[in-house]
């Protein structure tokens, strides 16, 4: 019994955890893209960064 309750919290946890690891991949592989294709673009992009993760939080 004990152990059925663990694997269900540890599946809500992995169901929890993968739209946080989309949600932060995501923009990073356009700022990593963006820096490649026009590091000026790619450097404004990071520049906004903090203000987008103020707003988030």
């Amino acid at each position: 019994m004990a152990s059925r309750g663990v694997l269900d919290v540890m599946s809500v946890l992995a169901h929890l955890l993968a739209p946080l690891i989309f949600a932060s991949v995501t923009p990073l592989t356009i700022v990593v893209v963006m820096l490649a294709f026009d590091w000026q673009l790619g450097l404004a992009a990071l520049a906004g960064v903090p203000l987008v993760v103020f707003v988030q939080i």
